[in-house]
């Protein structure tokens, strides 16, 4: 049966005969037997789609024959393989750029999330996060700039940063690859803009850390967080000097280094040498 895929040449030679994988447990439940008919009768004939930000065992061991096509993914029988991001989460799915594209730009209605007048709170924020959009709209443009389509790239994340601004979504880590494709695609006022904002929240977070006592600065959790924003920093730094921005990465390096040389920090807080992490490439 056709399986509606458009461009039907350019992939007809990745369709594999059969969709081989591995069930876990001892058994099924009625929502998986359900899945596993669906796709054995189904003969292709209806799309069948899983839901983004689902637990990795939703995906029953099929994420390798993933399509990402909005904020969900499509079964199709082409293999792709998972691959971790700069942030430690899976991206599942091929990327077809005219579908997603279409999708993202011209069919979905991104409501009110960009009127300042609408409250975003946590459960909504929460909700936006699960579903990737702005990971969706990052992994697009870069497929878009593999393809030598930089001016629908730009446009994509141009889109993003309309329909999801910062002053409602707070910025996040998903940034670090905005920063850098922005950078490669020539958009460097944009670029800077976006690594100013991220490397000034990271700060503000290293200063809370520095405020806290020792009892709370020593938790897991703080310390994760530390950690993260140290991390972010390092990447951002190494973006900004790679892009020949050396002004930009000094001027943050010298903030990062006044918040985390060992004389200005609590006392009671152990120190490190922390600010050694924190170098210019």
């Amino acid at each position: 049966s056709e399986l509606c895929i458009r461009d039907m040449a350019k992939v007809a030679d990745k369709i594999v005969k059969e969709l081989s994988f591995s069930l876990k447990g001892n058994g099924l439940n009625k929502s998986e037997t359900m899945l596993l008919d669906i796709i054995s009768t189904n003969n292709w004939e209806r799309p069948i789609y899983f839901g983004i930000g689902l637990p990795t065992e939703s995906y029953m061991g099929l994420e390798k024959y993933l399509q990402l096509e909005g904020a969900t993914y499509r079964l199709l029988p082409i293999e792709t393989t998972p691959r971790r991001n700069e942030y430690g989460g899976m991206e599942y799915g091929r990327i077809d750029s005219d579908i997603l594209y279409d999708h993202l730009m011209n069919k979905f209605e991104w409501g009110n999330i960009k009127d300042p007048k609408v409250n975003i709170d946590h459960f909504h924020d929460n909700n936006i996060s699960v579903i990737q959009y702005r990971n969706t709209f990052q992994r697009l443009a870069t497929q878009l700039h593999s393809e030598g389509q930089d001016e629908k790239a730009i446009a994509v994340l141009d889109k993003s940063l309309e329909e999801l601004p910062l002053s409602q979504v707070p910025i996040d880590f998903v940034f670090l690859d905005y920063i850098s494709l922005y950078y490669e695609l020539g958009e460097t006022e944009k670029a800077n803009h976006l690594l100013e904002k991220l490397a000034e929240d990271n700060i503000q977070m290293l200063k809370y850390v520095n405020s806290l006592s020792p009892k709370f600065a020593g938790m897991q959790s703080i310390q994760r967080e530390e950690y993260l924003s140290l991390h972010t920093l390092q990447k951002l730094l190494e973006a900004a000097s790679k892009a020949g921005q050396r002004d930009l990465a000094t001027k943050i390096k010298h903030q990062v280094e006044s918040i985390l040389n060992p004389g200005m920090l609590n006392s009671n807080i152990p120190t490190q040498d922390v600010t050694s992490q924190i170098e210019l490439q």
